[in-house]
């Protein structure tokens, strides 16, 4: 016997990991154009600031300016990311901006740890040109998602 009522599917809910390249802008305007509308999705723009070891500051105010410096800009962005989505049709009690400052994990690690902390289907991610040399020296976020993430689809946008 078939139920009449119907119950509506939850929201996919994607991670757009940002930074402040153009990369991000790019990841950003993609899924505003190939999302924007539609219903049955939720975003959060997410940044992940790595803090430089205790060491790189002479004093712990200088520290603490650091952070709240590059904090400040990165709520903008984040904000700024957000209404570009609102503008694009998600509805703005759909989309969510975080912060996140860490000293001890890779920015991949803490985007990971997003993921499975707001149960997100999809990250999404811009590629930044690197060369190998680069990509070897410094690690390639994107690279390392492609590669870690488990349960969740991962989109690298060129």
């Amino acid at each position: 016997m078939q139920s009449d009522t119907h119950t509506p599917l939850a929201d996919r809910h994607l991670l757009l990991a940002v930074d402040s390249t153009d990369a991000s802008a790019r990841a950003v305007l993609y899924v505003a154009d190939f999302l924007g509308g539609l219903d049955g999705f939720r975003a959060t723009v997410l940044e992940v600031i790595v803090e430089p070891p205790e060491d790189f500051f002479p004093t712990p105010t200088e520290r603490a300016q650091w952070i709240e410096v590059h904090r400040r800009d990165a709520d903008a962005r984040v904000r700024k990311f957000a209404e570009i989505l609102a503008q694009a049709g998600f509805p703005g009690s759909k989309v969510s901006t975080e912060v996140l400052v860490t000293h001890d994990h890779s920015v991949s690690e803490c985007i990971r740890d997003a993921v499975e902390r707001l149960c997100a289907c999809t990250v999404v991610i811009g590629r930044r040109d690197m060369s190998r040399k680069e990509e070897f020296l410094f690690g390639s976020t994107s690279s390392a998602l492609v590669r870690d993430a488990r349960n969740c689809a991962v989109w690298v946008v060129e």
